[in-house]
């Protein structure tokens, strides 16, 4: 059985890493409506930081505790 730390820590790390990549995208649309970036190089900096973020969220739902025994 999980405890409600561990849920509750599972969550704040994967509300932290959605809000890391929405501030990810603002800060790109941001640099693309100035011209500074373009959409390629902006396209590329969202699958990368999506990747960190389905990374991180696979990890939080692995349960790690060894319940088979």
């Amino acid at each position: 059985m999980v405890g409600v730390g561990v849920i509750a820590f599972k969550a704040f790390i994967g509300t932290f890493f959605l809000f890391w990549f929405l501030s990810v995208v603002l800060m790109t649309q941001k640099a693309m409506s100035s011209n500074r970036m373009s959409v390629r190089e902006a396209g590329m900096l969202w699958m990368r930081a999506l990747f960190v973020v389905l990374l991180v969220m696979v990890m939080l739902a692995i349960d790690f505790s060894n319940t088979s025994s």
